[in-house]
């Protein structure tokens, strides 16, 4: 197999590094979806057939909601991590103030675990607990995984979210916009499988992977998605609706164009006779001759009468397979 290493750290990083993590991973996140999530949208809709404006109108659709749903939702996930820790730093000092001896025997536990002598443990918890403060930043970090530098500000991250989920999302709408058709469909994919790639050249940047490893796994992972929502589309195509539901007509062909229709249901079907009495199967309904006189049982039926031949019911000619 080939070997995934890592690039070699050329300096150390940066103080602010986990505040600059703590923004970065929203709009990476975001625009990810962005791709992804309105790529399979386009493809699923265009691979139906149906008239260029639907797939634009499906496009912005979910661009707006998917947009808004991104940016909503990191803002309460970021949220409910500051108000998580804002608890835990009441807790703490509450347990600083009561039960010192007690936490500095849960701290020290900690670091023998990791490796420490006695001696080397409970040096590190008394130049820990000199200062009250960052002994409870330390307790939360390491009893419960906080860290205030990691979390971010909730609307910083919903902000990041939204921008990102729209420019991404805009990348595979975007041929729909200026053509249509065969242009648009490939244009599109293109369009979206180069952003993924370069997106992915990002993310391994940061992460220190190998680019060319980074470009295929999004390129992968989204043309899968696409792929699918592809032969979802094909599947709507091809099956029109069945089951008594009206057929959405294709670009280009009317609803009856080569096609037979299927009769309404239970088979109420009209047919002429000689007399030129157009009647249902179930009796219901019979329309009666010029002149003739009404009686047994026959009902005047105006929205099935064209002269005195009489027609069949309109119901066969719009839903007749």
């Amino acid at each position: 197999g080939v070997a995934l290493g890592y690039r070699r750290l050329t300096g150390a990083p940066a103080a602010d590094a986990r505040r600059d993590i703590a923004g970065l991973r929203p709009v990476v996140v975001g625009a990810n979806d962005g791709l992804v999530a309105n790529l399979a949208v386009v493809m699923g809709v265009a691979g139906a057939n149906p008239e260029p404006g639907i797939i634009v109108l499906a496009g912005i659709a979910g661009l707006i909601a998917g947009a808004f749903s991104r940016g909503v939702g990191e803002y309460v996930s970021v949220q409910s991590q500051r108000e998580l820790l804002d608890y835990q730093i009441a807790f703490q000092r509450k347990q600083l103030r009561e039960a010192p001896d007690q936490e500095r025997a849960i701290l020290g536990q900690i670091y023998r675990e990791r490796g420490f002598s006695d001696e080397e443990a409970a040096r590190f918890v008394d130049a820990v607990f000199q200062e009250p403060d960052h002994a409870v930043r330390q307790l939360i970090f390491e009893e419960v995984g906080l860290d205030a530098r990691t979390i971010g500000s909730p609307m910083a991250a919903a902000l990041g979210s939204f921008v990102a989920f729209t420019a991404g999302a805009f990348i595979p709408l975007l041929p729909y916009l200026l053509a249509s058709g065969s242009a648009a469909f490939i244009g599109s994919l293109a369009g979206s499988l180069v952003a993924l790639a370069l997106l992915g050249v990002g993310i391994a940047s940061l992460t220190r992977r190998p680019a060319w490893y980074g470009a295929l796994r999004q390129v992968l992972l989204g043309g899968l998605a696409a792929g699918r929502r592809v032969q979802a589309g094909h599947r709507v195509d091809s099956r029109r609706w069945r089951g008594g539901c009206q057929s959405i007509p294709a670009r280009g062909r009317p609803p009856s164009a080569g096609r037979t229709h299927r009769p309404p249901a239970g088979g109420d079907r009209g047919r002429v006779d000689g007399s030129g009495l157009v009647r249902r199967r179930r009796g219901l309904h019979r329309q009666r001759q010029p002149g003739a006189e009404p009686g047994e049982g026959d009902e005047e039926d105006e929205g099935h009468r064209e002269g005195a031949g009489g027609v069949l019911d309109d119901a066969e000619h719009e839903r007749r397979e």
